[in-house]
């Protein structure tokens, strides 16, 4: 299984839009559900659950009220935070996501002064789950400000968390991990598993890791670059001689 650095990932994503014609907001919307769908297995029954979803205004928090969408139409309640910029501050896919999320009855308001902040602990401690779709793999160096405060935030609620593509602190490339980074109980990641989340101490942030196919063309994933692998199963039966029995 091929692992990819950020910015392989973002060579790819490019790619996929440019060579192979995928739109980057199919791309986003495939994303989006599957976060919506591991948010489903997590839960026994997310009719009527409580969902509250943190993003942030790059892609990630586009995957995250993509996500919420999809969640709403799966039945639960679900309320967005969008962490760091102003709603009408939201541009490219993530807009066209965040538009598609407000024509439904799913809150969403940013979070703009310390009233707000009250509001989200609130709504976090009463949450059946949440949704951390802050930073993603664009996340390097310390977190601080609202980033910050949002981690923490998350963190100290005590839920059960869904992470998109890598919980926010930790370094997509290297595991490295920032103060207060967010520790998930599931990462959802896309596409391709990037290096980060498999080398410690990330790998301690991360919970169970999901790969989601959002559909990627095939021969693209397969051309990548990358000489970096997991080792799987299959690998190693390669590389190991066939015995006979009584040996």
């Amino acid at each position: 299984m091929k692992l990819v650095n950020v910015q392989e990932m973002k060579q790819l994503d490019q790619l996929a839009t440019a060579e192979y014609a995928v739109p980057g907001i199919l791309l986003m919307d495939n994303a989006a559900q599957a976060v919506a769908d591991a948010v489903n297995d997590s839960l026994d029954e997310l009719d009527g659950e409580s969902v509250v979803v943190f993003c942030g205004g790059g892609n990630n928090g586009g995957d995250g009220f993509g996500a919420a969408r999809w969640l709403q139409n799966y039945g639960a309640r679900v309320r967005v935070f969008v962490v760091g910029k102003a709603l009408e501050a939201v541009t490219g896919d993530a807009a066209a996501e965040l538009a598609m999320l407000q024509k439904t009855d799913a809150k969403v308001e940013a979070i703009a002064g310390e009233d707000d902040w009250v509001v989200a602990e609130l709504a976090a401690a009463k949450a059946d789950i949440l949704v951390d779709a802050l930073a993603g793999t664009g996340f390097h160096g310390e977190l601080e400000g609202d980033l910050l405060r949002a981690c923490r935030l998350m963190n100290d609620s005590e839920k059960y968390i869904v992470a998109v593509d890598v919980p926010t602190g930790v370094n997509a490339d290297n595991g490295a991990v920032a103060e207060n980074a967010v520790r998930a109980d599931k990462t959802v990641t896309m596409a391709l598993l990037k290096t980060g989340l498999l080398l410690y101490p990330g790998r301690e942030y991360c919970g169970d890791i999901e790969l989601a196919d959002i559909g990627m063309p095939a021969k693209m994933v397969e051309e990548c670059g990358s000489k970096k692998y997991r080792l799987t199963d299959d690998i190693v039966r390669e590389l190991l001689p066939l015995r006979k029995a009584d040996a």
